[in-house]
């Protein structure tokens, strides 16, 4: 399962970065703070921006961001550097939820 999660990643950075465009479409997301950003401001960054959408309901979005944070550890250090943005989808009912899991994974 590992082999294809981490095979899925490399085609999805390698299709972000053949089919690159220069307008992000206007969307913003709040981080944990409260503060919206806007996704052209991460189109503006150096390197790569993965965005990763997930749901507090589901065990296998919980393994993907352990995996997640097992794979980043590895590629911290790159010359082009990747940024990992994890957006949620959850509703009012399990919004709550979001912080812990993310604080328990780093």
């Amino acid at each position: 399962m590992k082999k294809a999660f981490y095979l899925s990643i490399g085609l999805v950075m390698a299709t972000i970065t053949g089919m690159a465009q220069n307008h992000w479409p206007e969307h913003s997301v709040q981080d944990l703070r409260g503060r919206t950003h806007s996704l052209s401001d991460y189109a503006s960054e150096k390197g790569v921006t993965l965005f990763v959408f997930w749901e507090t309901c589901c065990p296998k979005n919980i393994t993907m961001i352990d995996e997640l944070n097992e794979v980043w550890q590895e590629y911290e250090n790159l010359e082009k550097p990747i940024k990992i943005v994890l957006v949620s989808v959850d509703d009012q009912r399990t919004a709550s939820r979001v912080r812990p899991i993310v604080g328990s994974n780093g």
